[in-house]
């Protein structure tokens, strides 16, 4: 791959990336730093850590998930969905995957 093509894919996984966690960050968009408050009164599905050290609500069962998008507690995230039930709300979900047959 030339050099050029190689820093043009470079930057835009890193722009997909980045996008990407904007997205699937609850908090504002107006929201930036440390500084930040978030209203975790709110969260149905409890509380986790983002990416960048910060609470945010946890996700739900069924809703999507990854490794930057984290499930509440008793929920794991598989094949992209929040799976097993949900110690807040006592909500399960099961798509009956396993991480090998993930599509």
């Amino acid at each position: 791959m030339k050099p050029a093509a190689a820093l043009a894919a470079a930057t835009l996984l890193i722009a997909v990336i980045l996008f990407h966690r904007a997205e699937a960050n609850p908090i504002s968009r107006s929201c930036e730093g440390a500084n930040c408050v978030v209203d975790l009164t709110r969260c149905e599905y409890g509380e986790v850590t983002d990416f960048f050290g910060r609470k945010v609500c946890a996700k739900g069962p069924s809703e999507h998930c990854n490794d930057f998008i984290k499930c509440g507690d008793g929920l794991r995230c598989n094949c992209g969905r929040c799976t097993g039930c949900s110690m807040h709300t006592l909500q399960c979900y099961s798509d009956f995957s396993t991480p090998t047959t993930c599509p």
